[in-house]
């Protein structure tokens, strides 16, 4: 079981959040005595799909079901990626202040109307929902904590998309964060960048490389399996308040 409280979430949103992850049913009690003692206001719990009577449980005991993350899988071990022929420019922004607020400002368009876990939840503050992915955006260019690099596709010189990449201490690659401006979507220009992203991380000596996407982003998903993605596993998010 892993729990802890979520400085980040906590200072967005100006309540005590915690998070749990890989806990089953026998750490339910110690997860509520945990939120207790620690005057927690939000819990944000993550559960396999395939736990369904653990996500029975949590529902027993007042949780509510926000989303559901799917997660797919590249293996370089087992084929190659489709090769990446684009007229656009793609190259690493990371560490760059101006970047970072182009970045953030894609972002924003991009992710204008999403729908998460945290929209999903009608005691949060919508406004601060929606800045969410735009402070995500800024943060991973210039703190390499966050992400391990930004790429950035340029047309005329400025910012039009963007993909995160994370480097995990499992040994595998993560495409995290990543978006285009809706002005410059349906060009190719997103195929190009999960490309870029893939090629990057390989580069870098991995072989498996994830992405993830809440289940009813289906114009992603098909541009991933497009690519060679299989869908791996999933998990389903649950809040509960305890004040």
């Amino acid at each position: 079981m892993k729990i802890e409280i979520s400085l980040l979430d906590s200072q967005r949103f100006d309540i005590k959040v915690a998070k749990a992850v890989e806990f089953n049913a026998a750490d339910l009690g110690d997860i509520e005595a945990y939120c207790i003692s620690n005057d927690i206001d939000l819990l944000i719990a993550r559960v396999s799909t395939n736990e369904i009577s653990v996500a029975q449980d949590l529902e027993k005991l007042g949780h509510r079901l926000m989303d559901t993350l799917v997660y797919y899988k590249f293996d370089y071990a087992k084929k190659p990626a489709p090769q990446n022929v684009t007229p656009f420019v793609i190259r690493n922004v990371s560490g760059n202040i101006d970047y970072a607020l182009e970045v953030s400002s894609v972002a924003g368009e991009a992710f204008a109307g999403y729908f998460g876990h945290y929209h999903a939840d009608s005691k949060l503050d919508r406004k601060v929902s929606d800045s969410i992915y735009s402070d995500w955006a800024y943060r991973s260019t210039i703190d390499s904590s966050v992400a391990n690099a930004v790429l950035g596709a340029f047309i005329e010189d400025k910012i039009t998309g963007f993909i995160t990449l994370r480097i995990n201490s499992e040994g595998y690659g993560e495409l995290a964060l990543n978006g285009v401006s809706p002005v410059f979507q349906k060009r190719g220009l997103y195929r190009a960048l999960v490309l870029s992203g893939m090629e990057w991380l390989h580069q870098s000596g991995l072989d498996q490389i994830f992405v993830s996407t809440q289940i009813n982003n289906i114009s992603a998903q098909k541009v991933w399996t497009r690519l060679g993605f299989e869908m791996d596993h999933s998990f389903y998010t649950f809040h509960k308040w305890f004040k």
